[in-house]
């Protein structure tokens, strides 16, 4: 289904996204606000998370998609 891969790739954007958002907010804060500091970086670190799980799905699905094409041909 094309839409699976057009929303894995808004999510994916999004994780993006997200993540140069907390890493401003860790640069911002750091040696600052600890607390501010610890929280973004830890939110950060699911966000990259998120990403390389996304990055894998869509890996997978390519892979799956070529297989399907040698098996068709």
């Amino acid at each position: 289904d094309p839409y699976i891969e057009v929303i894995l790739e808004q999510n994916l954007n999004g994780e993006r996204c997200a993540i140069q958002r907390y890493q401003e907010i860790a640069d911002f804060t750091q040696g600052k606000d600890h607390s501010t500091y610890q929280m973004a970086v830890q939110i950060m670190n699911d966000e990259l998370e998120h990403e390389h799980d996304i990055e894998d799905w869509i890996q997978d699905l390519n892979r799956m998609k070529e297989e399907w094409k040698k098996i068709r041909f």
